[in-house]
């Protein structure tokens, strides 16, 4: 940022709860995932297909301006475009965002960690028979 010459905000305060949303993201999907790899072994091939139209969708390398109207409400059920956006506002200071896109991601994190926890929760109490 000094290279930069960009200010030591506020904002930049947010970061670290960003870094935090998008390592439980990526936690809870992994333990998704890996957990269908298991029980469906197609999974382990479909994946990098996946993965990669994944990384299309997401607004990392071009604006989310440029996504139409009518397809907004599909484009935001990406996790990443929250993540995104925030974490660009909140190191960059160019877009102006409020606590309510904070709460998005972080709610959209919470639907792929919490859910796969508790399964196994009540997985790990049940004995397994072979």
């Amino acid at each position: 940022m000094v290279y930069y010459h960009q200010p030591f905000t506020r904002t930049l305060l947010r970061a670290p709860l960003l870094v935090l949303h998008l390592t439980l993201l990526a936690l809870g999907l992994g333990l998704w995932l890996s957990a269908l790899n298991v029980r469906y072994r197609d999974i382990g091939t479909a994946l990098p297909v996946l993965l990669q139209l994944w990384m299309f969708t997401s607004p990392i390398i071009y604006p989310a301006s440029l996504v139409p109207q009518q397809w907004q409400w599909v484009y935001e059920l990406n996790p990443l475009v929250g993540s995104s956006k925030d974490f660009a506002a909140s190191v960059l200071v160019l877009i102006s965002t409020g606590a309510v896109s904070l709460s998005q991601p972080l709610s959209q994190s919470h639907y792929s960690f919490i859910p796969h926890m508790s399964s196994n929760v009540s997985r790990m109490n049940s004995p397994d028979v072979v």
